[in-house]
């Protein structure tokens, strides 16, 4: 019995036990969480799958986003399917029909793959870190047939919003029953998710963690902000801001980025489109970013 099999086992006999999750450490040091399984299994969507469906998941089985895929499948009678990130991952996901992953390995299994059309997935859910337009418009290529949604959580608080509309954000009335505090991040019952978004018409878009932004001269800079402009640009494939110390400044950051661009051709784009106070004081060209725990990007 494998350990996918024996978790299935323990949580279909002891339906009321709390479990110990960890956090992926994204922003921060991982963090224990208690988590009541009944409960969980309240909050599971219900489902109509066929019987051969699988769905399969990347996530480390000690997380909060393994768990509740594994719930997930219990509750609606489907089989879930570890995928093992170290393994052939195209013939794993020739298995699969529903899928759940993080944007950052979706790009990685995009740029491995070299853009390769996997066609018999049926379902993609998005997850774990917030999903740009970037990251869509990827999804929908790298899985033509697949209706596509994107979602984010927090360990603490669960699912904060939904959307299948292959949209960047979400709809505003989606937070409808949150609150925001002076910085505009999310409270949700009273929890401070640190998360920083702006509405913009008729949607809400992430710009950030509280905790990832600096003061540079005195301006206020969100590191999350900077990434997503930066990997929007056509020529980036992926990139990572550091913060750093700067003389005179005070803070600021280096830039890693993956791309065929020379680090003179980068800074001269960037100059651009930032702010000179946003621009990085060093640009390191890297041959990829690396994976955190539960395949999200590297924190630094």
């Amino acid at each position: 019995m494998n350990e996918l099999d024996k978790i299935v086992n323990s949580l279909m006999s002891d339906v009321d036990s709390k479990i110990i999750l960890r956090t992926s450490g994204t922003t921060g040091a991982p963090k224990q969480v208690s988590k009541n399984v009944s409960e969980m299994f309240d909050k599971a969507k219900q489902v109509e799958y066929k019987k051969d469906d699988t769905f399969g998941f990347f996530y480390n089985l000690d997380s909060w986003a393994a768990m509740s895929v594994i719930v997930h499948c219990i509750k609606n009678g489907v089989k879930p399917l570890y995928i093992h990130i170290d393994g052939d991952v195209l013939h794993q996901l020739s298995k699969v029909s529903h899928l759940s992953i993080t944007p950052t390995l979706l790009q990685l299994i995009a740029m491995k793959s070299e853009n390769i059309a996997i066609s018999n997935i049926k379902k993609v859910v998005l997850g774990g870190e917030y999903s740009t337009q970037k990251i869509l418009d990827l999804c929908k290529l790298t899985f033509p047939n697949a209706d596509i949604t994107h979602i984010y959580s927090s360990t603490e608080t669960g699912d904060i919003a939904s959307s299948s509309d292959l949209k960047e954000g979400y709809k505003k009335e989606k937070f409808d029953s949150y609150e925001f505090d002076k910085n505009n991040c999310l409270l949700v019952n009273n929890i401070n998710t640190g998360d920083i978004w702006s509405l913009q018409g008729n949607r809400y878009y992430f710009k950030g963690r509280i905790d990832r932004s600096i003061k540079i001269a005195g301006n206020l800079v969100l590191l999350d902000a900077i990434e997503n402009a930066i990997s929007n640009l056509g020529f980036i494939n992926e990139c990572s801001c550091i913060e750093k110390d700067a003389p005179l400044i005070g803070k600021s950051y280096e830039l890693q980025y993956v791309g065929d661009k020379s680090i003179e051709y980068v800074k001269a784009e960037l100059s651009k489109v930032l702010n000179k106070y946003e621009m990085p004081i060093r640009i390191t060209k890297v041959t990829e970013i690396g994976l955190g725990r539960n395949y999200k990007k590297r924190a630094q």
